[in-house]
């Protein structure tokens, strides 16, 4: 019955000579996705997006949000806070807090055993002690890889001879533009703890499974933690490197 329905749809459009839905969708997607004075999306082609929106993979609410103004809020060392107020259409108008962040880069490393070096430190923000994975801002200047190094050293005292990229993440994409890097380090060798003067960090030695475990005890909390460890033991990645 339905291949029946399907064949006298396809014949009454031959006979009218209707346009398929795609040819008719198709202008009013570029139309959406022309952006002015504006700066494509990280990672998204035209074309690509074009695509997307006909497969049905992700539906756009609309077109990018115009900026019309910008306020500076705050200037810090570590992030930035201002307030734009953007074009909606209709007319309309809105503001969007924004915090700007330099991204960061957040590592998991694994040693010989199969065993994943984690940090217990106080974060004030979130009021209580944290267990995580290794982490730091990205300076200015600096690749991703050499931040990853870098961090690793300062806080659990490790150089590694592999670093491998695990994935990239926004993580609060609602009201920041920070951006996480994860890798997963291996071929750990001692060479010394240096955190930084306001940090006070104390190293943690896990069996990875043990670790899995305390995810889902709700131990383990943070985003790209929780992230870089199950990445990590999702891809299946050879500890030594390989």
């Amino acid at each position: 019955m339905l291949r029946f329905v399907a064949l006298v749809v396809r014949w009454f459009r031959a006979a009218v000579r209707l346009p398929s839905p795609r040819r008719l969708l198709l202008p009013a997607l570029r139309k959406s996705f022309t952006i002015d004075n504006a700066v494509p999306p990280l990672g998204h082609a035209h074309h690509n997006l074009l695509n997307i929106a006909w497969k049905g993979v992700i539906k756009l609410a609309g077109t990018v949000e115009k900026v019309l103004s910008t306020k500076r809020i705050y200037e810090g060392n570590i992030i930035n806070l201002k307030v734009d107020t953007i074009a909606l259409p209709g007319g309309r108008t809105a503001n969007r807090e924004v915090v700007e962040h330099p991204g960061a880069v957040a590592i998991v490393p694994v040693n010989e055993k199969g065993e994943v070096l984690l940090v217990r430190q106080f974060r004030y923000a979130a009021g209580k002690t944290l267990l995580e994975i290794p982490a730091g801002k990205l300076e200015p200047g600096e690749s991703m890889l050499e931040c990853a190094g870098r961090e690793l050293l300062e806080e659990t005292g490790y150089e590694a001879t592999s670093l491998k990229k695990l994935i990239s993440f926004f993580s609060t994409p609602g009201f920041t533009n920070e951006m996480l890097h994860l890798y997963l380090a291996t071929g750990l060798t001692y060479k010394g703890q240096d955190p930084d003067d306001d940090e006070s960090i104390d190293v943690v030695t896990l069996p990875f499974e043990r670790a899995i475990e305390l995810i889902w005890e709700g131990e383990i909390c943070d985003a790209k933690s929780v992230a870089g460890i199950l990445a990590a033991r999702y891809l299946k990645i050879s500890w030594q490197g390989d």
